[in-house]
């Protein structure tokens, strides 16, 4: 789904404790029937999400951490919210990777 490159500055900066994250700028996101399409104007490439992926984003890329995220999928999902820090997490690097998430 999102390809990853050498982890970074902004990557790194999604780890941090309390870390808070948001879409970048460039980022323009669509949804539709639980999907979401998510377009890098940057670099005019598109990204697919499923309904996980698309529930994992609206929650990332609205300002929330990766433990405030879990915390919510957890409430929503008969998930452990141990499972879902570790699935929030790794997602974020692979979003703040590709260069579609960033720490606020």
């Amino acid at each position: 789904m999102i390809g990853l490159r050498k982890r970074g500055v902004a990557t790194a900066d999604v780890l941090m404790p309390g870390a808070r994250l948001r879409a970048r700028p460039t980022v323009v996101a669509a949804e539709r029937d639980g999907r979401t399409v998510l377009l890098d104007l940057r670099t005019d490439r598109y990204y697919g999400l499923d309904e996980s992926g698309s529930r994992f984003w609206a929650l990332l890329s609205q300002g929330r951490t990766t433990d405030e995220t879990a915390a919510q999928l957890a409430d929503e999902y008969d998930a452990p919210v141990e499972r879902l820090k570790a699935d929030a997490t790794a997602f974020a690097l692979r979003l703040a990777a590709a260069g579609l998430l960033e720490a606020e």
